[in-house]
């Protein structure tokens, strides 16, 4: 393998010498002589060894992403948001998916750290718990922000989020002026943030509306397709009537949507859906899903930002960004019967 000093060898200049002009720092490195160094480097096929550098400045140009479910659209969107903003800024991105397992989130924390990648966008699934490798990459000073879950006992920490009780609360309201009383509600896992903020919605828009909430009518599943589809079969053949469901995201308003049709119904006439995200549904739908609609790639890109900037040792104007939540009407709610 060839190496610095090779080069330095064979250019009869000084391994100082060749490290400046690797790193495009030549000011006080003569047009010639830098010339000939980048010459015979060509000539040798040389490549800098990234890894002994990164060692020595403890810097990489590279960020990561860690995120639950890369299956999930909503997140493919983010992580696109993230990497367009690295490119842009020179910097290369990791992705991380950690399949929604708490111990494999902190393995990738780990190891990514040992590779010295300058900085993590982090959709964390350890929000109820006081978790220690969070903190003491606060202790360290190292740049991290949240996106879209985050630890409230991590509060210093900075994120952009969705305006999640705002946009459950809407959603539940649009479907009380259909007429509307008896919701029923499939929750994401409450061990993370934006699952608890949009239960918290739901329950704010039908106490306003002086309705009960039933609990036999929320079930929680784990934001995947196949938890809507099952918890939505357990209240077609077990729970209590009603007219409307509201999934806290779309891939469990998929899972929904086949089981009403399974059961027989039709949506909307007999069972009005609505969903969360708004994203891209595999399949053909008709009607596609009502949902509520997250900035995905924007809230990627504001991230990324922020991190960045981070990075470079400058502190976010605000420490929590917060995106409003717009309602798509697709036309699977209707008045209720």
């Amino acid at each position: 393998m060839i190496t610095i000093k090779d080069i330095a060898r064979i250019c009869k200049v000084s391994t100082t010498t060749v490290s400046r002009v690797i790193n495009n720092k030549t000011g006080n490195v003569s047009e010639e002589t830098k010339e000939r160094i980048i010459k015979v480097m060509e000539e040798l096929n040389y490549q800098p060894n990234f890894l002994a550098r990164s060692m020595v400045t403890r810097k990489t140009d590279t960020i990561a992403i860690i995120v639950p479910d890369i299956c999930n659209p909503f997140f493919a969107d983010l992580a696109r948001g993230v990497e367009d903003t690295c490119i842009a800024n020179g910097y290369h991105l990791f992705l991380c998916n950690t399949d929604m397992d708490s111990q494999k989130e902190e393995e990738y924390i780990r190891l990514l750290r040992e590779r010295f990648v300058d900085g993590m966008v982090v959709s964390t699934q350890n929000d109820e718990e006081y978790n220690e490798i969070f903190t003491k990459m606060i202790k360290d000073q190292y740049p991290f922000v949240f996106v879209e879950r985050y630890s409230d006992k991590l509060s210093e920490v900075p994120g952009v989020f969705a305006n999640n009780v705002q946009g459950a609360y809407e959603i539940t309201k649009y479907l009380i002026t259909l007429g509307h009383k008896d919701i029923a509600f499939l929750s994401g896992p409450l061990v993370t943030s934006n699952a608890r903020f949009r239960l918290e919605g739901y329950k704010k828009g039908m106490v306003e509306s002086d309705l009960p909430i039933n609990n036999a009518l929320i079930r929680h599943g784990d934001y995947k397709t196949t938890s809507g589809y099952e918890q939505t079969k357990y209240l077609l053949e077990e729970g209590p009537r009603f007219s409307a469901l509201f999934a806290s995201n779309d891939l469990m308003a998929f899972g929904a949507y086949q089981a009403v049709k399974e059961f027989g119904l039709k949506i909307p006439q007999d069972v009005s859906i609505v969903g969360f995200d708004n994203i891209n549904m595999p399949g053909v739908l008709e009607p596609k899903i009502t949902s509520m609609e997250i900035p995905a790639y924007k809230m990627g890109v504001k991230a990324a930002q922020i991190l960045l900037g981070l990075i470079k040792g400058k502190k976010p104007k605000k420490d929590k960004v917060f995106y409003s939540l717009k309602l798509i009407d697709k036309g699977s709610a209707t008045l209720a019967n």
